[in-house]
């Protein structure tokens, strides 16, 4: 059976940064209201230097005082990744902290979005601490939201105006219309003016409904919000030989308005299962 490659550019940095211990993955997460202090500022000067082209300098600072601070190889490589990033999909345009959970009293997981045009990134940075005062940071993993399965989903049903397009977009794939399904879907968005990327969702899902067969089902598996003004609906879709996931970031207006921004599609939710347990 042919592999369908996913609609992004996956970049993951755990496999050069520190070691995870395998208990680690295990440990049950407890939400917690903030990020302490010192790892907000520690972030938010990572991610303003990103935004000033000081690259090298923003990993430097961030990895000072840790294990991996004079790991220049493993600096190199995140500088590489970032720098091919952005000469890619452009600058970083913002960033937001949007989760932070406790491992124990001395583990943290802070998890923040990034956005380049119309191009998220997931950030997680785990940071340790040894007196419960002072934290360092420990790993961190870059990903385009292909790795994200919620293990407790929300399925709350979007605004109607939303669920009534997302169903037409549904029901218009069901009956392998698929030009129909996303130039209507990306109607009034920016991706409107984006012929590149409309066109190679198209080819994706030509290519999924030829690999896979028809879909046979489609259902609203989660429905969160991405910090103060984004919203993140994954939908699964049943084709006879496979489930593809479906993720549409949407950015809502102060007026209540939803507008999409990007939309992204793979073929890992069972591999997402397998590593969520």
């Amino acid at each position: 059976m042919k592999r369908f490659l996913a609609i992004s550019l996956l970049v993951w940095l755990a496999a050069t940064a520190l070691p995870a211990q395998t208990a680690v993955g295990r440990l049950k997460a407890a939400p917690i209201d903030s990020a302490p202090q010192q790892i907000a500022r520690q972030i938010g000067l990572f991610y303003t230097n990103l935004q000033n082209h000081n690259i090298r300098h923003a990993y430097d600072e961030l990895f000072k005082d840790t294990g991996r601070a004079t790991d220049r190889e493993l600096i190199d490589t995140l500088v590489r990744m970032t720098e091919d990033t952005v000469a890619k999909y452009g600058n970083l345009d913002s960033y937001e902290l949007t989760d932070a959970r406790a491992y124990g009293s001395r583990l943290l997981n802070i998890v923040c979005l990034t956005r380049h045009q119309d191009k998220f990134y997931r950030w997680q940075f785990v940071y340790q601490s040894a007196d419960g005062d002072r934290w360092r940071l420990n790993n961190l993993a870059v990903d385009d939201w292909r790795a994200f399965l919620p293990a407790y989903p929300v399925a709350t049903p979007p605004p109607a105006e939303v669920q009534i397009k997302m169903e037409k977009f549904f029901l218009a794939l069901q009956h392998r219309a698929v030009e129909t399904a996303f130039h209507d879907m990306v109607s009034g968005s920016p991706l409107a003016g984006s012929a590149g990327p409309t066109a190679a969702f198209i080819a994706k899902t030509n290519q999924a409904l030829g690999n896979y067969g028809a879909m046979r089902h489609y259902e609203l598996f989660d429905h969160r919000p991405l910090g103060r003004s984004l919203r993140l609906l994954t939908y699964f879709t049943a084709l006879e030989l496979q489930t593809l996931r479906w993720q549409f970031v949407f950015t809502v207006a102060q007026d209540g308005q939803w507008n999409l921004l990007t939309i992204r599609m793979d073929d890992q939710i069972a591999a997402g299962i397998i590593n969520s347990n």
